[in-house]
């Protein structure tokens, strides 16, 4: 399991996330068998009880921030303010299931098949959430890469500035003048 959420940054919900992540552990007979790693911003691991810790990650490199995408299944990442919100997005892109919430008019369930959008951003219902996608995971690890994205163009081979090759040579043409 991956967590995003920078103690630091109030409007990723860290605290609620410790918080649904202890009642999971407490819930969910499976909880000792996951690895739960945190992202985004160092901090001391935190002991869940049980032997269940989240592991601090810190900042990641691009390439290790890829690493721990393509390890996870279950992904949880909130957010208290109408940001872009990308951790999800590239969490549900990776064949994870995703946790976020809903902020007024933004629901990025909209975007992704892998991500649920919750209105209720209780520990409990965090935890509840949490215990559905790893049972989804524990029945078929693969479930995560039927998801499909409802964004088009989000993630694609398409060249970026199409127009750069005719760009050029405009450019080498005035600077042949």
């Amino acid at each position: 399991m991956l967590v995003y959420g920078r103690p630091s940054a109030q409007r990723n919900a860290f605290s609620l996330i410790v918080e649904g992540l202890r009642i999971w552990r407490h819930r969910f007979p499976l909880a000792s068998t996951w690895t739960i790693l945190s992202a985004g911003q160092p901090h001391s691991n935190i002991d869940l009880g049980d032997g269940v810790v989240i592991k601090s990650m810190g900042k990641l490199s691009l390439k290790n921030y890829a690493y721990a995408l393509g390890e996870s299944s279950v992904g949880l990442s909130l957010m208290v303010s109408p940001h872009p919100s990308y951790p999800p997005l590239e969490m549900a892109h990776y064949g994870m299931w995703v946790i976020t919430n809903k902020y007024e008019n933004k629901d990025i369930s909209l975007w992704h098949d892998n991500i649920l959008s919750i209105n209720d951003c209780s520990p409990e219902n965090i935890a509840n959430n949490l215990i559905t996608l790893c049972q989804r995971i524990e029945a078929d690890p693969m479930s995560g890469w039927e998801g499909k994205s409802h964004i088009e163009d989000y993630v694609s081979d398409a060249p970026l500035f199409p127009f750069i090759e005719e760009l050029c040579e405009l450019l080498q043409k005035s600077a042949d003048f």
